[in-house]
């Protein structure tokens, strides 16, 4: 018995992509990646295109290694102190020696 073989077709751009079609892309792939609808991996492979990745895998990891630089590298978090909640100094008025204040 013969099966045909499964066949994907995909066409290409039927017009050239401009900026505010790019801009379009990114936001869409950046919502749904935020509202958990798609993984990280479909939301790079959607703008793929558009920012010239040529390996998605080498592109996450890249990602993953930025994450991570940045995490080590951030300042230790300290707890507030009473100093940081206190109202600013305020000016007093300089008046000249001798002068009668009212």
């Amino acid at each position: 018995m013969w099966l045909s073989p499964a066949i994907t077709l995909r066409w290409p751009d039927y017009f050239k992509p401009d900026s505010d079609d790019d801009a379009k892309i990114v936001k869409t792939a950046i919502d749904a990646h935020e509202a958990k609808l798609i993984t990280k991996r479909a939301a790079v492979q959607k703008i793929q295109r558009t920012f010239g990745i040529e390996n998605v895998d080498q592109f996450l990891l890249a990602l993953d290694e930025e994450a991570a630089e940045r995490k080590t590298n951030a300042p230790a978090f300290t707890a507030p102190t009473p100093q940081d909640n206190a109202p600013p100094p305020v000016a007093l008025p300089i008046t000249p020696q001798g002068a009668a204040t009212k």
